[in-house]
């Protein structure tokens, strides 16, 4: 690992949902849908964590968006389905 790099083995991505097959496949929602995502994330140490979304539809468009704290651990945001 080079110097300045971040230790990403330090952080852990303990469940996501919605998921299809353990995330084997994508969901399905119908255009205008809204997609409500909860990902549970740890990391060692009282670092501050920001987590991002990265939401690929099925037209190739891409958006990020970045999902606040809503309980301990736990992040959560939504989006609309095009």
């Amino acid at each position: 690992m080079e110097s300045g790099e971040p230790d990403w083995s330090r952080i852990i991505i303990a469940s996501v949902s919605p998921q299809v097959d353990g995330g084997r496949w994508p969901i399905r929602r119908s255009a205008g849908e809204s997609v409500e995502v909860v990902a549970g994330v740890i990391a060692d140490g009282h670092d501050t964590l920001a987590v991002e979304l990265h939401v690929e539809h099925e037209d190739g468009e891409t958006e990020v968006l970045r999902l606040p704290l809503r309980h301990n651990d736990e992040y959560a945001g939504s989006f609309q389905a095009l």
